[in-house]
């Protein structure tokens, strides 16, 4: 197995995929019927570490003295806590380095296999690829054929809770046409608010069998909890 520098992978590029796992692994959590309090608390600092680490980028060779310091700046009574799960996530990010096959997810767009739970009717699930601002990753759906399209509803998954985020939304008709972005190439920014939907009208409807959307800017961890597609609407 190929071993790699640790300059090979940024600190933001794992700790975005810890956060697609950590978010499994809340679902999970959820399901079971024992006191889930203590495991909501570590999973609670564990995000908020990983939010920091994908925001301020630190540099690879620095990451363990970032981790250590932004764990002694915190408030004493939650400092021992907060030092231990930084510690665990030096350790995950030192055993990232030795799996070539987590290299080669990364580099194919960090894909999830939780795709599907974007159409499942439950708000309270969602999917997350974990790598922010790369092209390559993106959630798609294939109506299985060409659809008059007349409206859109994004839920997402935010935190913070609040916050502005970029789509690059598209749309083809066909395997063999090239995707029509919307509203423009620019994207689509908007301000969001986890669990509240975001609706728009196609004026005039447009037609498509596979629909794609990327998030391209976020300020920190943005996700989907379901994507609607309608025709035929009366408003």
């Amino acid at each position: 197995m190929e071993k790699m520098s640790h300059s090979t992978l940024r600190p933001a590029q794992v700790c975005g995929a810890l956060l697609a796992a950590l978010e499994a692994a809340e679902g999970r959590r959820r399901s079971r019927k024992r006191d889930q309090t203590p495991d909501g608390i570590g999973l609670t600092i564990k995000r908020e570490l990983l939010h920091r680490a994908v925001q301020e980028n630190p540099n690879p060779e620095a990451f363990e003295e970032w981790l250590l310091h932004t764990a002694l700046a915190c408030a004493p009574q939650s400092s021992g806590a907060v030092t231990a799960m930084a510690r665990a996530i030096y350790d995950e990010w030192k055993l990232a380095h030795s799996m070539n096959e987590f290299k080669i997810w990364l580099d194919s767009g960090a894909p999830s296999d939780d795709a599907k739970k974007v159409v499942d009717d439950d708000v309270c699930t969602s999917w997350n690829y974990g790598d922010y601002g790369n092209a390559d990753s993106f959630w798609q759906v294939d109506l299985g054929s060409p659809q008059p399209l007349e409206a859109l509803t994004l839920w997402p998954k935010m935190t913070p809770a609040d916050g502005d985020v970029t789509f690059h939304i598209q749309y083809k008709a066909s395997e063999s046409d090239a995707f029509t972005d919307y509203p423009s190439t620019s994207g689509l920014t908007l301000t969001l608010h986890d669990y509240h939907p975001w609706e728009t009208m196609f004026t005039p409807a447009i037609t498509a069998r596979y629909f794609r959307v990327t998030i391209v800017n976020t300020p920190s961890y943005a996700a989907l909890r379901e994507v609607g597609l309608y025709t035929g609407c009366t408003q």
